[in-house]
């Protein structure tokens, strides 16, 4: 799945690949709370930036950055 929050409700253990490597494996729920990868680390901060902006918090401005609301 590409949606990260939902990884440790639905599955016990998780791979995270990149370009068809797997860069990071273990138990969801370390994975998701402990990352050790870099690109782990990114897809993480991802999914909370993207939740955050869903609820509102958050805005895109013209130059591309987000901004508190």
């Amino acid at each position: 799945t590409h949606d990260v929050a939902l990884v440790p409700i639905v599955a016990d253990d998780v791979l995270v690949m990149r370009r068809g490597t797997i860069v990071e494996s273990g138990s969801a729920a370390g994975v998701v709370s402990a990352p050790t990868h870099p690109y782990t680390v990114e897809l993480l901060a991802a999914e909370k930036a993207l939740q955050r902006t869903q609820s509102g918090q958050f805005i895109q401005v013209e130059d591309g950055s987000w901004v508190k609301k």
